[in-house]
């Protein structure tokens, strides 16, 4: 029943808690077609699993398939930023100007 539906659905919420604001808010600014493409990637998996599992599991399958992909997505999203924030910073070019590295305008 619900309580059935409502604890299966129990980790996709806290997946969300990890995910949200700052995970989705720092893809959304660096990597935003990231987050689109990987949605669009899932829609056709999501379609199909979403079909034989309300079939045959009803609302319970529903919430498995919806689980499952949100917890997918939060180990792919976590993935993509701990790697964006373990890359190198990236060095001022060469004939860049000691004094102002375009962090104060109009200097």
């Amino acid at each position: 029943g619900a309580t059935t539906v409502a604890l299966v659905l129990l980790p996709a919420g806290l997946a969300a808690f990890v995910n949200f604001p700052w995970t989705v808010s720092f893809l959304l600014f660096l990597r935003p077609r990231f987050l689109l493409k990987f949605d669009l990637i899932g829609l056709p998996v999501l379609v199909v699993l979403y079909l034989v599992a309300v079939r045959t599991y009803g609302a319970a399958g529903a919430a498995g398939v919806t689980t499952a992909y949100a917890l997918i997505k939060t180990a792919a999203l976590q993935k993509v930023a701990n790697s964006i924030l373990h890359q190198p910073p990236e060095l001022p070019a060469a004939n860049a100007p000691l004094a102002n590295q375009g962090l104060e305008p109009g200097v």
